[in-house]
């Protein structure tokens, strides 16, 4: 009989991360941790010539994410300080860490995307008068009511507030005899009123899910803006698909870029329906005819005790 303890014995992997030339994996391990009431996480490295997997950074020695530079590196933002965030590479075949840049805002998830630029995810919160969601239909209902700005035991304990927001930023990093953030280049690139979730960095702009509060919360969408833009351009609607991860690919026929995406339909009447793929493409989305592939349990558990939850189109 497996008991609750049981659980903290649990490994969880995730963020499988393959080097540039396919010869190193990199991934995430968690595991609870019971005296801090806490996940702990670590991160590893696969030689996937020899077979042969180490510890490469401990809980606390980075923040989360991390991406591949060259087949040898990876970068990750480390630690936060004094309003900022320091950036570090590491050398997954010694160890050897070095520092990168400091990036002048608190982000623990940040991505290249272009020479000398990164994009990163900062936490706003919102004063009550700034909230940008229409609250007028409220008016209907009698006094007696008290508006709260935050539900504390949502989602295990961290918090729900519709005044917290994630917004994409953007800044440029100055390449010279030492790396270093410009702080006037940071920009914000989503709206006020929109929370981004997952994030691909391509050559031809960013990609990434985010939804809209106007008045209630809603089903993630999946966006694109272009490079040099100002305004994203919205691939699936929001408040339709429940969805988990999403990948994008060109379609050779037609030259299009082509959405892939796993996810449950928000219309369904039953709330246990398995998730599916699906792909999109020209502002429609289809339901792909894959019957005997179920990814619930996996997205699920990846979403709860893993980070970084993502599947690769090939």
């Amino acid at each position: 009989m497996t008991g609750i303890k049981d659980f903290l014995n649990y490994v969880s992997v995730s963020g499988l991360s393959l080097s540039p030339d396919e010869k190193t994996a990199a991934f995430l391990v968690k595991q609870p941790d019971l005296e801090d009431n806490d996940y702990k996480k670590q991160l590893w490295v696969l030689d996937l010539e020899e077979g042969s997997s180490r510890k490469l950074l401990e809980d606390g020695d980075f923040l989360g994410t991390f991406f591949w530079e060259d087949a040898k590196t990876l970068f990750y933002p480390a630690c936060q300080r004094e309003g900022s965030t320091v950036c570090r590479r590491v050398d997954v075949h010694d160890g050897q860490v070095r520092d990168a840049f400091v990036l002048p805002a608190l982000t623990g998830e940040i991505w290249p995307w272009g020479e000398g630029r990164y994009v990163f995810r900062r936490a706003e919160r919102l004063g009550r008068e700034e909230y940008p969601e229409d609250l007028s239909f409220l008016n209907q209902y009698d006094d007696g009511f008290e508006m709260i700005d935050e539900i504390p035991l949502w989602d295990n304990g961290r918090g729900f507030t519709s005044g917290r927001r994630f917004s994409l930023c953007a800044v440029t990093v100055l390449r010279g005899e030492r790396e270093a953030a410009d702080a006037g280049s940071v920009r914000r690139l989503t709206a006020p009123e929109t929370t981004a979730d997952s994030v691909l960095c391509r050559p031809d702009g960013l990609y990434y899910t985010a939804r809209t509060y106007r008045g209630r919360n809603r089903e993630p969408g999946i966006y694109f803006l272009p490079c040099g833009a100002s305004r994203p351009v919205c691939l699936v609607e929001e408040g339709v698909y429940r969805i988990s991860n999403f990948d994008v690919d060109i379609n050779p026929a037609t030259g299009r870029t082509q959405v892939y995406f796993t996810a449950q339909d928000s219309r369904s009447q039953c709330m246990t329906d398995d998730h599916g793929f699906y792909t999109a493409a020209d502002g429609w989305a289809e339901k792909l005819p894959i019957e005997e592939t179920s990814v619930c349990d996996t997205v699920s558990s990846d979403c709860v005790y893993g980070e970084n939850p993502q599947f690769a189109v090939r």
